[in-house]
């Protein structure tokens, strides 16, 4: 009787260990290298009409079994003042274990306006089958390269400052010479 229990036991953590083994696991990357998490949200930032954004989005199946996957769409009921564009992804594709899938994600923010839109990616993922993150900016010019660094071009600070540095460096100097 203990040799039978002993048997269907092993035969059981087989059978669970096989089944755990064998597990399909979807990755998205965007951009590639940073993966994303089911019900995230990206904020481009600011954006005007007519300004087209571009991305890279990876799909990797870092499981070892096969995945199964559909094309990735956007939810229309979350579409707003944007038109959004896949290309370079086939309609429907099966990835092996360790492969990926790389397509193009166009955003052109069609009014000057705040935007956004859930990007959806379905599989037979057994944890996320229905992956979706939303993607979002707002209304306004961006912000150019080099907006961080600050001259004061915009105000008198700047030159207050200067000059202030340079009376104290006046200063100094008339010290000296009555020093010496």
């Amino acid at each position: 009787m203990k040799w039978f229990h002993f048997a269907s036991v092993a035969a059981a953590i087989c059978l669970f260990s096989a089944a755990l083994a064998a597990q399909r696991e979807i990755d998205i990357q965007m951009p590639i290298g940073t993966s994303l998490t089911h019900g995230q949200t990206i904020n481009h930032g600011k954006t005007s009409n007519g300004d087209i954004i571009n991305y890279v989005v990876r799909i990797e199946n870092v499981g070892n079994a096969d995945l199964a996957l559909l094309a990735p769409v956007v939810d229309g009921s979350s579409y707003k003042s944007v038109q959004v564009q896949f290309t370079s992804v086939p309609p429907a594709q099966t990835l092996t274990a360790g492969n990926f899938l790389d397509f193009n994600l166009q955003i052109n923010p069609d009014k000057d306006s705040d935007w956004s839109f859930n990007m959806i990616i379905t599989s037979d993922d057994p944890t996320n089958p229905t992956f979706s993150v939303k993607i979002k900016g707002t209304e306004g010019k961006p912000k150019k390269d080099d907006e961080d660094c600050s001259t004061s071009e915009s105000s008198g600070t700047g030159l207050l400052v200067l000059l202030g540095a340079l009376s104290a460096a006046v200063v100094a100097t008339r010290l000296r010479k009555a020093r010496a």
